[in-house]
């Protein structure tokens, strides 16, 4: 049997990744093709703490997500997502990244800067109608496993 597979989820909500981790554990009965450990981050300083990326095999992230979690150090979320994504590609490392941010024109800011780099946002505005559908929870957890199952595909290339 292969190892898991390791990936670094970069989300500050808890129940969006505590939903990815029960899907995850539950890997055979979802017919995914190996076992997967997660590791959750929520916000850029721990990411930029960690020296070394070789433990994840992958990484997901969401775009909008806080600098920093002190309290001294609270902002506003930022796309802070670009540069997890920036650091992935120049170190060729399968990332994903996904938008459960409530507004639209941020998304698709976000979308346009990631398809010029080769990496498509995963959201969950409809292509044709960009239609803010963001308060069904079922449509946020379908998005999660969009990631995942994107993610799965980049680190089998």
């Amino acid at each position: 049997m292969s190892k898991p597979l390791h990936i670094l989820v970069i989300e500050p909500n808890q129940a969006s990744f505590a939903y990815l981790r029960g899907y995850c554990l539950n890997w055979r009965l979802h017919g995914l093709p190996r076992e997967i450990s997660l590791t959750q981050i929520a916000d850029l300083k721990t990411f930029q703490r960690y020296a070394d990326f070789r433990e994840f095999d992958a990484v997901i992230t969401n775009v909008i997500f806080a600098s920093s979690l002190h309290p001294s150090e609270r902002e506003t979320p930022l796309p802070n997502g670009k540069l997890v994504v920036e650091y992935c590609l120049s170190n060729n490392k399968p990332v994903v990244w996904l938008s459960t941010f409530q507004d639209s024109s941020i998304a698709e800011e976000q979308r346009e800067w990631g398809l010029q780099r080769g990496v498509e946002l995963i959201d969950n505005i409809p292509v044709t109608s960009r239609v803010i559908c963001w308060k069904q929870s079922s449509a946020i957890s379908n998005m999660w496993i969009k990631a995942l199952m994107a993610v799965l595909a980049k680190a089998a290339e």
